[in-house]
């Protein structure tokens, strides 16, 4: 397992404290830990699919879609 030195404010070392304390983990283990749910699903992504990533430039902006004029239809009363 490799080892890596990380230098964090004092905020940041007493906030990753605060969290492992309360999982009753090591600081060490519960950075570790955080560390892999942050990478891990994205580990799963093929590079076809991480190149993917922003290429929709026509999409319509949420703004264009709820400009609609149409009109709903009236809903059926329950």
């Amino acid at each position: 397992m490799g080892q890596i030195t990380l230098t964090i404010d004092n905020d940041v070392e007493n906030t990753i404290k605060q969290y492992a304390h309360a999982e009753n983990l090591p600081p060490s283990l519960w950075l570790s830990q955080f560390i892999e749910q942050q990478i891990k699903p994205h580990q799963d992504w093929s590079p076809e699919i991480k190149a993917l990533s922003g290429c929709w430039t026509d999409f319509p902006s949420l703004e264009e879609i709820r400009k609609s004029d149409n009109l709903d239809c009236q809903r059926e009363p329950l």
